[in-house]
């Protein structure tokens, strides 16, 4: 009993040895991680001065890379300015609010496969952002015309703040989230499907550049519930079309 014992204390300071936990450099960024259950967590990530692109490692010493915190790449560092594309590697499960939202001058970005959660606000203020990629094998969400849909495009989750130009929604499509198009300053115009029954709060906050909303049907349209004011892009676009035709004396 007594030389189990002594085995057993002997064992214990090599077993939290091996716990990965701390500060990481690698390919000039600093990664802060911390294990759990057999897999690693990315606390946050500080990229040097020179680092423009990020590539999330799959695995640390041999244990898979499963999830990114809240806002990882987001703590006041300012380099984060400066990454223009980050890898995600397929290892991660699980993407925190704000993860990305330091990063303003992002321009590529692929959800892979394995993704099932993504937070709020987790690509806010990435002001060059103008497409959220996923790939076809995903089966939480998927990306059409750049945007980021839940998997059976019932749900818009986000357009990306660089997007320019005109939307359009694709039919199936019955709730817009909150922030959806949030910040989307260069988008102009946007058709939504008689689907949409629901907007999120500040759906299209910050959209000073939307100039028209054209829509199917107007009963259909005067039946979705919005959020707030900001859930209603009329409040910078002022201008309702029905299959084409100006609306007249709109009241908004």
């Amino acid at each position: 009993m007594r030389k189990i014992m002594m085995l057993t204390m002997l064992l214990i300071p090599q077993i939290a040895f091996s716990l990965i936990s701390g500060t990481y450099p690698i390919d000039g960024v600093e990664y802060n991680l911390f294990e759990i259950n057999g897999t690693v967590r990315v606390n946050s990530a500080k990229p040097g001065s020179s680092v423009r692109t990020i590539s999330i490692p799959w695995s640390i010493n041999g244990i898979p890379v499963t999830s990114i915190a809240s806002g990882a790449f987001n703590n006041g560092n300012a380099h984060y300015d400066m990454i223009e594309s980050i890898t995600i590697p397929p290892s991660v499960v699980s993407i925190g609010y704000n993860a990305f939202s330091g990063c303003s001058a992002l321009k590529t970005i692929t959800i892979p496969s394995g993704v099932t959660s993504i937070g709020d606000g987790a690509f806010a203020g990435c002001h060059e952002l103008a497409s959220i990629d996923v790939v076809s094998n995903n089966a939480a969400y998927c990306s059409h015309d750049g945007i980021l849909y839940d998997k059976a495009q019932k749900e818009i989750i986000k357009c990306p703040e660089g997007k320019c130009g005109a939307v359009k929604i694709v039919e199936s499509v019955t709730n817009i989230g909150r922030d959806a198009f949030s910040c989307c300053g260069g988008l102009t115009a946007i058709e939504i499907s008689s689907s949409v029954r629901s907007v999120g709060k500040s759906a299209f906050s910050g959209c000073s550049g939307l100039a028209r909303v054209d829509i199917a049907d107007l009963a259909d349209w005067c039946g979705i519930d919005f959020g707030d004011d900001y859930a209603n892009p009329l409040c910078y676009a002022k201008h309702l079309y029905v299959n084409g035709e100006a609306v007249s004396d709109l009241v908004v």
